[in-house]
């Protein structure tokens, strides 16, 4: 996708109804982010969480973990 000119890209963190294990979330996240360093390509890399979407866990706690999750995705390289 870089090499095709491609300056964004949207991670989403489910698949099917499932949400991915953060540690695979964070696999992705750094791997694009590598990727388009290597390349020098200034990416912009949309990573998002459907915590609410999937209905994950308990809803009392989905606030928390979404912003946790998304929190940990900006550590990783996301913007």
């Amino acid at each position: 996708m870089i090499e095709a000119g491609a300056v964004g890209v949207n991670l989403e963190d489910m698949v099917g109804r499932e949400l991915l294990p953060l540690d695979e979330q964070l696999m992705r996240i750094r791997g694009v982010r590598a990727c388009a360093e290597s390349k020098n390509v200034p990416l912009v890399i949309n990573a998002r969480t459907d915590i609410f979407l999937a209905q994950d866990g308990d809803a009392e706690t989905r606030l928390e973990r979404c912003v946790e999750r998304l929190n940990t995705y900006r550590s990783a390289g996301a913007d």
